[in-house]
């Protein structure tokens, strides 16, 4: 499948639906389970330890349990990770804003295997 069709099929989907689930990825099923068990630690944690690693203005990445939909707080928590070293990505979603943003995961001491 060409990369612009893809990008379509994913852009119509989550547009539809909000998200979407990739199968046959090649991610073997251990790792998945043992990726489900380490957040599901990571949640069960008291609210202070998961605030030692909440996400502000200045690292996007991290805890987070106060977003908004609509101006109405969402009933859900949030850990927002990307790739595992720094990235620079554009610091605004102005077209013409130039700027870039490092990125950097914030790691929680616990579960030492939600990395």
């Amino acid at each position: 499948m060409a990369i612009a069709a893809l990008v379509e099929q994913v852009g119509d989907v989550c547009e539809k639906w909000g998200f979407f689930h990739i199968i046959n990825h090649g991610v073997p099923l251990e790792r998945h389970e043992k990726i489900e068990e380490a957040q599901r630690e990571f949640f069960r944690q008291p609210f202070q330890e998961k605030l030692k690693v909440r996400r502000d203005m200045v690292n996007p990445l991290g805890y987070y349990d106060t977003e908004l939909t609509k101006n109405v707080r969402d009933w859900k928590e949030v850990f927002d990770f990307m790739t595992e070293h720094p990235t620079v990505a554009p610091a605004s979603h102005e077209l013409d804003n130039y700027e870039g943003k490092l990125l950097i995961n914030q790691w929680p001491d616990s579960p030492s295997n939600l990395r």
